[in-house]
């Protein structure tokens, strides 16, 4: 019985069985519907012809990807077979034909069969035998160069995470496994608070594997997408932490290659980079330049030298670092497209969208440190990752210079507001005198001569020098007061408090 597991994507988890003809796309009536905004309406076909499956791309862009290499045709699946269409992978798993009654499977030819049994159990055994100092907590994701567990180390306590590539790259590939260990001694030279640490590496049989920090936290993916938008003091500091980590790497001549939301873990004030993985070792696995990027040939946040089949260099990380936070600061990726190819296109010649377009609070300077870090011609970029930091920050300072300069324009508009407030207060009071003033003289009009006293009082100029007058009393007692006080203490022989 065969079938396809979503194992990345919206539908992640979801298992759908394979009849003979099936249509897969983001359309309600095609055989298999998946949830995902970069889907045709009918993005691929599988059929069945004979004991094999076959996979076709139906939007003739290139769109289809087996195990990271773009299909073009039809292209026979194979157990364990990655597939990509748009963001969505999948897992092929064929478990062949069902079991034959006893008395026929002793006429029959089952060798094929039983060929394909027994691969699946030596793979098992080998990986039980990998991890048998190890408990496995959860499988994280598996793709076309390998497969993430978390996990927890038996002897140590510990938990871990555990990387494994892909088995038989030793027989296909002679001499992989010294490339792996020329290139795996350098990553565990590194030791920063932004990177996570790897722990142990090693060959078993026809497997390769790693183990590195495990880092308990959010991904920026997962912040982005619970936040919209991250702050913009937030997104340079996890900006500038991440770049600390990859300036430490630099220094130690390692360069990442495949900087992703994904990739890094906020783990309370910590940022850490989860995914120094051998790059190199990676890129010859997928041989094809196009889909040597990242384990899941991520190009969203691939550099245009990466996406013309080029080596990753220093000059690369900064650029998906500029992706990662310009992804950070609008919640978005600068380049989108339906296919692998278009997205290339996208990464060499088009220009990012302004993040005006997205948020109006981000000063000028920060997209013009972001637009540098994302020049297509790399000699274009910063020199250095150490020059981004300094840029960034630069800019970090002056938002925070801007808080703090809100913070007390609206302090002193609040004070401000009060002491109007409180004016006019007095004025309410001040105009009620007056309108007394006013009663009185209404009175002295009527005739009753009760008010003919206060005749003078009528006076305009008399109604602000009573106040006034007042004024000048109330000061003149408490000055007198205050002297009168010191005077008095000076003869009794009393110390008078003053400046020094």
């Amino acid at each position: 019985m065969a079938s396809i597991q979503v194992y990345r994507g919206k539908d992640v988890g979801r298992t759908f069985p394979l009849g003979d003809d099936v249509t897969l796309g983001s359309a309600a009536d095609v055989a298999i519907p998946i949830v995902d905004p970069r889907l045709a309406a009918r993005h691929a076909r599988i059929v069945r012809r004979n004991a094999d499956f076959l996979i076709a791309d139906l939007t003739g862009k290139a769109a289809v990807a087996v195990n990271g290499r773009v299909i073009t045709g039809e292209r026979k699946l194979v157990n364990g077979d990655k597939i990509r269409l748009g963001l969505t992978w999948l897992n092929f798993i064929d478990q062949g034909p069902p079991a034959r009654p006893a008395q026929a499977a002793s006429s029959g030819p089952a060798a094929p069969a039983q060929v394909g049994a027994t691969a699946q159990e030596d793979r098992a055994a080998a990986i039980l035998g990998i991890l048998d100092t190890y408990e496995i907590l959860e499988e994280l994701a598996r793709g076309s160069v390998g497969e993430l567990y978390h996990a927890r180390e038996k002897e140590l306590s510990r938990e871990v995470a555990i990387h494994i590539l892909p088995p038989g790259l030793i027989g296909e590939n002679p001499g992989i496994d010294k490339k792996f260990r020329e290139e795996i001694v350098p990553i565990a030279q590194l030791n920063h608070e932004n990177i996570a640490t790897l722990l142990d590496f090693g060959v078993r049989g026809p497997y390769i594997y790693y183990t590195t920090e495990w880092v308990q936290g959010t991904t920026i993916r997962a912040a982005v997408a619970r936040e919209k938008k991250l702050s913009g003091v937030k997104a340079l500091l996890i900006a500038r932490d991440v770049a600390r980590g990859v300036a430490h790497a630099h220094r130690k001549r390692v360069v990442h290659g495949d900087l992703e939301p994904d990739n890094v873990v906020i783990s309370g004030e910590r940022v850490v980079i989860t995914d120094f993985g051998p790059s190199k070792v990676i890129a010859e696995i997928t041989s094809d330049g196009m889909t040597s990027i990242g384990l899941a040939g991520n190009f969203e946040f691939a550099a245009p030298e990466q996406c013309k089949g080029e080596p990753a260099t220093t000059l690369t990380d900064i650029y998906s670092l500029g992706i990662l936070l310009y992804f950070m600061l609008s919640g978005r990726v600068p380049f989108t497209a339906d296919n692998p190819y278009a997205l290339i296109q996208a990464h060499l010649e088009k220009a990012p969208e302004p993040l005006g377009k997205f948020r109006k609070d981000v000063p000028a300077q920060v997209e013009r440190v972001m637009l540098r870090m994302l020049a297509k011609d790399p000699a274009r970029r910063f020199p250095t990752i150490e020059h981004v930091i300094s840029e960034i920050e630069g800019c970090v300072r002056d938002l925070e210079l801007l808080k703090v300069a809100t913070t007390q324009a609206d302090a002193d508009a609040e004070w401000l507001l009060e002491k109007l407030q409180w004016m006019k207060s007095v004025t309410d009071a001040f105009q009620g005198w007056l309108r007394g003033f006013e009663c009185v003289q209404v009175g002295e009009m009527s005739g009753d001569k009760r008010y003919r006293w206060i005749r003078l009082l009528n006076k305009g100029w008399v109604r602000w020098a009573i106040p006034l007058s007042i004024a000048v009393i109330i000061v003149g007692l408490v000055a007198g007061t205050s002297y009168g006080l010191k005077f008095l203490a000076l003869k009794v022989g009393l110390k008078v408090p003053g400046p020094p």
